[in-house]
């Protein structure tokens, strides 16, 4: 019988944080989303923009502060900004299920 210890899953999942350097505006950090964070975000629809941003950051003060400084840009920015902490923390390749993201029909 296979051991799988809780331990080694922990010792594997070392994230460095996504830094976002907004100039004048402040350095941020956003950290690696917990496992809560993370069934979430699993759950928030993509046209939920906010949402998934304010998830991402995980901290309210911080969410804040980072959002006044988005929201009156461009759209794509944000868009972009979000996709790159998805891509850059690996999220897009555990949200993809082995049988796809749709139901089949039987």
């Amino acid at each position: 019988m296979a051991l799988f210890r809780l331990d080694d899953y922990i010792a594997e999942s070392r994230h460095e944080p996504y830094e976002l350097d907004c100039g004048d505006q402040g350095k941020f950090i956003i950290e690696y989303p917990d496992g809560e964070t993370l069934a979430q975000l699993s759950e928030t629809p993509l046209n939920q923009t906010r949402r998934i941003v304010q998830l991402l950051v995980g901290d309210d003060e911080e969410f804040e502060k980072i959002w006044a400084i988005l929201a009156p840009l461009p759209g794509d920015v944000m868009a972009k900004i979000a996709n790159a902490i998805v891509v850059y923390f690996k999220l897009n390749e555990l949200a993809t299920l082995p049988g796809g993201r749709k139901a089949s029909r039987r």
